[in-house]
């Protein structure tokens, strides 16, 4: 498609809309994008508003394209942009802003969990000015917060200096007070706008406007960033198929990983983590048998899933020490270490170590990603006759991540091995 003067593209980003939700609670989910441009053959005019839209806007052109012609003035287009979708305005001097929508993952517990919050992104001449800014979700309908309005102008024929504010708006329904009498008088609307610094000031995006023969990964193309195993390059066509297959529990008997089988458990659980499945396997690649107890949660405090090792000490059948036994065996994934505290430390049992976790470091940055137990998945599979683990995240701030965690026998730390990215949708 051939941008002429202003070019608004939309496109789905992968976002499947909700078939239930009715049209008025999906505008109110979305952004209109105003632009405007007037030519008055000494000087030309482009603005450019971002704001909440809703039915009295009517927004949304059923066209994706619209041009402004020079020596025309009183020209505009407005757009409706919802989650997983995205606009830009180019305008005759070249001067361009763009505008994505995306949305949070929603949740089955906690307070405004059905509700995720769904935010924006806005870049300026290929720079972005503001990153996932909160307009809607998460019950912010039901509070008291201003709306978010972002307002662009510029004068002139080519590239050059403009302006960019925000500003925080008493939405409408908040501009008046109950009316205890007939000489009460309407409260007038609240608004507050702040000038941005120059745009140039702004580093240029490259990730979102890549130079001309520059290689930039695809959306949700998952990377190696760490590989220390043979195990990593199966895992990686494995997750590169099906992301989730990080928290697929399933039974596995075809390819090269398989996971165990699990069953009802032979011994009555910890009272905490009852509701348990059983497995028995060599989880700690010592060559004994184990009793592994797998139980997943899915509520505020935590949402993953935790291992109770019980190792054995025959190769032949299970056969466990009393010491290890119960809440005195060892608890994945907030023992990753051995040697680090007790079961009975750890959530489920105890709030004392909540904010236990680990690191998995990188090769390609040399930076390393925390995993928040609380908020971890852990799996096991094996690989070649050992055993591992496949680490998932549903913490907003690692989700993109995994891991792969090799256990080692008794007084060992376990050793990550693998990590793998996939890369998220620039906002």
């Amino acid at each position: 498609m051939k941008i002429t003067f202003l070019t608004v593209l939309l496109a789905g980003l992968g976002f499947a809309g909700s078939s239930f939700a009715d049209a008025e609670e999906e505008t109110y989910r979305s952004l209109a994008v105003r632009c405007d441009y007037s030519d008055y053959k000494v000087f030309q005019t482009e603005a450019v508003s971002i704001q909440r839209d809703s039915p009295a806007q009517a927004a949304g052109s059923d066209t994706d394209t619209g041009n402004f012609i020079r020596g025309k003035p009183g020209q505009s287009v407005v757009y409706r942009v919802m989650p997983g979708e995205f606009a830009e305005c180019v305008f005759p001097s070249g001067n361009k802003v763009r505008v994505k929508v995306g949305e949070g993952t929603a949740r089955p517990y906690g307070m405004c969990g059905g509700d995720p919050e769904v935010f924006g992104s806005i870049w300026v001449n290929e720079r972005k000015l503001s990153s996932r800014f909160w307009f809607a979700g998460r019950c912010r309908e039901d509070g008291d917060e201003p709306d978010v309005i972002f307002k662009y102008s510029a004068m002139g024929a080519a590239p050059g200096r403009v302006s960019f504010q925000k500003c925080h708006v008493r939405r409408p329904s908040d501009t008046t007070t109950p009316v205890p009498s007939p000489q009460a008088q309407p409260v007038e609307a609240l608004s507050v706008c702040v000038d941005f610094p120059e745009v140039s000031r702004f580093p240029r995006d490259e990730r979102e406007y890549p130079r001309p023969g520059q290689k930039t990964k695809s959306v949700g193309e998952v990377e190696l960033l760490t590989d220390l195993h043979a195990v990593c390059k199966p895992v990686l066509a494995e997750l590169t198929a099906n992301f989730w297959w990080l928290f697929d529990s399933l039974e596995r008997d075809a390819g090269p990983l398989r996971r165990p089988s699990w069953g009802d458990p032979s011994v009555a659980p910890p009272q905490e983590l009852a509701g348990s499945s059983e497995s028995v396997f060599d989880l700690d690649n010592d060559g004994k048998l184990d009793r592994v107890m797998r139980r997943e949660f899915e509520n505020t405090y935590m949402h993953g899933s935790v291992l109770l090792v019980e190792r054995g000490n025959s190769d032949s059948r299970l056969q466990v020490p009393e010491a290890s036994r119960g809440s005195d065996a060892w608890l994945i994934p907030c023992q990753i270490s051995a040697a680090k505290g007790r079961a009975l430390e750890c959530p489920p049992f105890s709030q004392k170590r909540d904010d236990a976790g680990f690191r998995v470091m990188s090769q390609k940055s040399k930076d390393s990603v925390h995993f928040r137990s609380r908020y971890t998945t852990v799996l096991p599979f094996f690989f070649m006759g050992e055993s591992f683990l496949s680490v998932g995240s549903v913490s907003m701030d690692t989700e993109e991540f995994a891991a792969v965690l090799r256990p080692m026998p008794a007084g060992e730390a376990i050793r990550p091995v693998c990590l793998f990215r996939r890369v998220p949708e620039n906002y």
